[in-house]
């Protein structure tokens, strides 16, 4: 899928990445050696392709289930604009229902 070039944004992303890559690989050391008797070392007897490429599927369905989401949310969210400028309340609340729903967040009205 052919994208158009990047626009000036919101937020810069590397230093937040650097941060959060950070934490997550200290995070995973941390699990690992709950589970494992040391760190991750060469010549340990895994083939470290393999691993890392059952990962990448394991990412790869993550990405899948976060990119479906993010059309249903993007549908809900296309719903309520046109249900705003209807100015159709209960469809409003419907949807946001929905939304919460979809969300795993309570709608107290």
């Amino acid at each position: 899928m052919r994208q158009p070039n990047p626009t000036q944004g919101m937020q810069e992303v590397d230093s937040v990445v650097k941060k959060l890559f950070v934490e997550m690989a200290d995070e995973a050391t941390a699990r690992g050696l709950e589970s494992y008797p040391g760190p991750l070392m060469t010549f340990n007897g895994r083939d470290a392709n393999a691993d890392a490429l059952e990962e990448m599927v394991d990412a790869f369905k993550y990405l899948t289930q976060a990119r479906m989401e993010k059309e249903r949310i993007t549908l809900y969210i296309e719903l309520l604009r046109n249900a705003v400028k209807q100015d159709v309340p209960h469809m409003v609340q419907t949807m946001t229902e929905l939304l919460c729903e979809t969300m795993g967040v309570s709608y107290d009205n």
